[in-house]
């Protein structure tokens, strides 16, 4: 019985091993070709797009079969001018039999010879990434680092990415290959270099990221340090991916410079004003669908800059949140935002781009901006920004602080507060631009209070304060353009303070008197109010009330300013109070262009005064032509506070009222 059982047992090892050396025989000989059929049919019905295999399908068979596959070839979109998506030129790959059996891939080893990939957005904006049926790409993608393949060893031979996007003027051509890195023998990074085009500016990509075996560990970040360079904007970057699979879990030093901030609109989607050149570094990173960079600083143009700035690409449209500050702020820096140049001075900061437009700027007959501000962009985003400024550096003009507050939805852009301190005051402005149309609609409305008299009129000897209201509604994609279609009311008024006495005598051409303070002591003139108060209606300012009345003098005036001609005719008449020996009393005149302004007398009045005087010496004596010059003064006080009041009704109606 013990004899049988021995017998049926070497019977039956027999047979398995004849069965297994069958096995062996029939796979090593099996021709692998007739599966192409089952191969690429299943392929091709996932994604539909055929995959198609042109050479041949060898195996080699042990413990660690290599699975070989020549002339491999995936059909692009319909659209697409190439008719590939992806080639390879020949595919290896090692498989570990017992992890397979698992339900664990391990591949040893895989090899790649000359694998093109092709990704590109039609002009609807459609990727060629889109398998039919949808939702293919997305299941075939791991959701975390566990679910990658382990791959120990990759090596990638004279391999090629191409990225195209028309829509965004994108044209990459890449390099990819494997290098043998510093973690130990066949820890092999992968490196992608290449050139190409970005909104017509030349670009340039160099980057090394970690050992593809490292992909799988969780606990493990994943290394990527590179150089990218677009035109004159260049940015380094070196840090980790937690889940680089998703490209999540990002923690990045950021290094960004170039000669304007706006030029980043067509390589990441964000728009941003017109600046010089900026040089700026902080850590980016991102949570989900937030992007973050984070305690930033740098400099723009002459101008410091430091803050965090969040950009949230989970809903419709990007939303950028964030705060901004600057410590010293050269104000010309901030020109690029109204479409006016950025400061080209002696010691200024600007690229030569900037200094040609400076350049054509400064020969233009006018001095208002007409740059139209691409507001196209301002469509794209929705943002909620603040910004502050501390001390502020700009020439001739006495600021003292800048707060900013941007909201934009919806095409709709506010600032909100917009505060200057300006002369000892402040303006308090809202302003609102509506660019959901091609021609933007603006709202503002801008408060002046506590402006010193002595800092914004240089050379006045004297002291008061500045207050004031304008509101206007404009139309138009430049100030220039705005402006001249402007309607509104515009006031500025004091009612208290002094000026300088010779000022006023020579104001009025009271050349007597003024002889006599400049060869004294000049002395103090109160200034009961001033008031200048505009209607403003298809961009023409025209003047309902000029006043400067003082105890000695009362200045009266009549003011028309075409803001789209930008030309000025301004006639303004003293009245001294006192009677005064050699006052002309002539109108003076102040006429030409913002760029080009002319101050001078009536020649008309002078000249009829003049001739008195003559015919009065002829006829009686030399002395008596004295009295062609002696004002009665018929000057009167001015209803000051029924003017202010007028002023501040009129600015409070709504433009257009």
């Amino acid at each position: 019985m013990a004899r049988r059982t021995r017998i049926a047992v070497l019977s039956g090892a027999t047979a398995l091993v004849l069965l297994a050396a069958a096995l062996v025989l029939v796979v090593t000989l099996l021709d692998w070709n007739r599966f192409k059929g089952i191969i690429t049919t299943r392929a091709s019905e996932a994604t539909g797009r055929e995959l198609a295999i042109a050479g041949d399908i060898s195996v080699d068979w042990g413990w660690h079969p290599r699975v070989t596959l020549e002339g491999v070839t995936l059909e692009n979109a319909d659209w697409s001018s190439d008719p590939y998506m992806v080639e390879i030129r020949r595919l290896s790959v090692r498989i570990e039999i017992l992890e397979l059996l698992r339900g664990r891939i391990v591949l040893p080893e895989v090899e790649l010879d000359r694998p093109r990939l092709i990704l590109e957005r039609n002009d609807r904006g459609d990727g060629n990434w889109a398998f039919e049926p949808a939702g293919v790409a997305e299941a075939a993608s791991p959701d975390d680092r566990t679910e990658v393949p382990i791959v120990e060893r990759l090596a990638i031979r004279e391999g090629e990415i191409v990225y195209r996007d028309p829509g965004r003027e994108i044209d990459v051509r890449s390099r990819i290959s494997t290098v043998v890195g510093t973690a130990g023998e066949g820890s092999e990074q992968v490196n992608l270099s290449g050139t190409g085009t970005v909104g017509g500016e030349p670009l340039s990509v160099d980057i090394d990221s970690g050992p593809l075996v490292d992909l799988r560990d969780p606990h493990r970040p994943y290394p990527l340090k590179g150089t990218i360079a677009v035109g004159d904007t260049k940015a380094s970057l070196e840090g980790t991916l937690l889940e680089p699979v998703r490209f999540r879990g990002m923690d990045l030093v950021l290094h960004v410079q170039g000669a304007n901030v706006g030029d980043l609109f067509p390589i990441i989607g964000v728009p941003a004003p017109e600046t010089p050149p900026y040089d700026i570094r902080g850590r980016l990173t991102r949570d989900g669908e937030i992007w973050r960079f984070e305690n930033f600083d740098g400099t723009v143009g002459d101008s410091d800059l430091a803050g965090t700035l969040d950009f949230d690409a989970g809903g419709e449209r990007l939303t950028i949140t964030g705060d901004l500050r600057s410590q010293r702020l050269d104000f010309d820096d901030l020109g690029g935002i109204v479409g006016a140049p950025t400061g080209t001075g002696e010691g200024e900061t600007a690229s030569e781009e900037q200094q040609r437009r400076a350049e054509i700027f400064a020969r233009r007959d006018k001095l208002l901006p007409n740059a139209p501000i691409d507001f196209e962009k301002v469509r794209s985003v929705d943002a909620r920004v603040t910004f502050t400024g501390e001390d502020v550096l700009a020439p001739n003009v006495p600021l003292e602080g800048v707060r900013l507050g941007v909201m934009l939805e919806d095409g709709v852009l506010r600032l909100d507060p917009l505060q200057i301190g300006v002369a000892g005051g402040r303006v308090s402005a809202t302003i609102q631009l509506d660019a959901r149309t091609d021609t933007v609609v603006s709202d503002m409305d801008v408060h002046l209070s506590g402006f010193r008299l002595e800092e914004v009129v240089e050379g006045a000897g004297g002291s008061g304060e500045i207050f004031g209201r304008t509101q206007l509604r404009t139309w138009g994609n430049s100030i220039a353009d705005a402006l001249a279609t402007a309607d509104g009311d515009f006031a500025l008024m004091m009612n208290s303070g002094s000026f300088s006495n010779l000022v006023m005598e020579l104001a009025g051409l009271d050349v007597a008197e003024a002889l006599g303070f400049a060869l004294g002591d000049d002395q103090q003139v109160p200034i009961r109010c001033a008031v200048l108060d505009f209607e403003v209606a298809d961009g023409v300012m025209r003047s309902r009330t000029i006043v400067l009345d003082t105890t000695d003098t009362n200045i009266i005036g009549e003011a028309v300013i075409n803001l789209g001609d930008e030309e000025l005719a301004v006639d303004l008449e003293a009245q001294p109070k006192d009677p005064s020996l050699f006052s002309a009393r002539t109108p003076v005149m102040v006429t030409g262009t913002f760029r080009d302004v002319s101050v001078g007398i009536d020649a008309e009045s002078a000249g009829i005064r003049a001739g008195a005087a003559v015919a009065l010496g002829v006829l009686l004596t030399p002395l008596a032509g004295v009295l062609a010059f002696v004002e009665p003064g018929p000057g009167e006080d001015s209803a000051c506070a029924s003017l202010i009041r007028g002023a501040e009704e009129d600015t409070n109606d709504p433009p257009g009222q």
